[in-house]
């Protein structure tokens, strides 16, 4: 099946004006700059340019929305590896700030990191933070997981395989949603949701890509573990 074809929702007439407002900020507010200057570069799939200006950005102020933004902006590369130097060093800085727990656990649950997740929601459940904290439980991931039989492996290669479907024909990762599917009170089925920028006519596009690959697994089971892709859009946005 051939790629859709993709083309930026934003011309090059406004991404010269959003980087000369980006650069108008530098001298009032200099980390904002350069986060903003990166999710400029996010626009390009330049993974490098966004890495390196996202530090410059968290170097430049220390302030807890511009490691979010930075976290956001790799994120839209589909390159939530690279955003784990973010979240570490945010940890270290500001703590378990409530909107950095969530953001963390939905990006170490998109790296299929469940363990590092459920060590996340588990140290900020003491503090005074975690009675704002909304999103996804990971230790309900997990306990559902196991309840169905379903092995941190196969969570893990079916999980990847959504996101190799996404980045391969340039999707663009916008959040992650867990779903558990109870049928007469009876758990039945996880279903893990990749919000992307996109459409419908992506959206069928990539569930077809990634059944093509996960029939060759012998353990597929999407009665048990579904794999889903949802669009929320073709205009990209930072949450913060």
């Amino acid at each position: 099946m051939e790629s859709i074809e993709r083309t930026s929702p934003v011309s090059e007439f406004e991404i010269k004006a959003l980087t000369r407002d980006a650069l108008a900020l530098k001298p009032i507010a200099p980390g904002a700059s350069y986060i903003a200057l990166a999710a400029i570069a996010s626009l390009k799939w330049d993974f490098e340019e966004v890495l390196e200006l996202n530090r410059a950005g968290v170097h430049s102020e220390n302030k807890v929305s511009n490691f979010l933004n930075a976290i956001v902006n790799l994120n839209f590369v589909n390159r939530m590896d690279l955003a784990v130097e973010f979240i570490q060093q945010a940890f270290e800085t500001f703590g378990p700030d409530k909107d950095l727990v969530q953001l963390a656990i939905s990006t170490y649950i998109a790296l299929a990191d469940l363990d590092t997740a459920i060590a996340i929601y588990q140290a900020a459940r003491p503090d005074e933070y975690v009675n704002g904290i909304k999103g996804i439980n990971p230790e309900a991931v997990a306990i559902s997981l196991k309840k169905l039989s379903i092995t941190k492996q196969r969570f893990s290669a079916e999980l990847k395989l959504g996101f190799e479907v996404l980045s391969e024909h340039s999707g663009r990762y916008a959040a992650l949603g867990v779903d558990m599917v109870t049928i007469d009170h009876q758990l039945e089925c996880v279903v893990i949701n990749i919000y992307f920028c996109g459409t419908d006519a992506d959206e069928l596009f990539f569930e077809t890509e990634l059944a093509q690959r996960l029939i060759m697994r012998e353990d597929w089971d999407p009665r048990a573990l579904s794999i889903r892709f949802a669009p929320v859009g073709v205009h990209p946005q930072n949450v913060h």
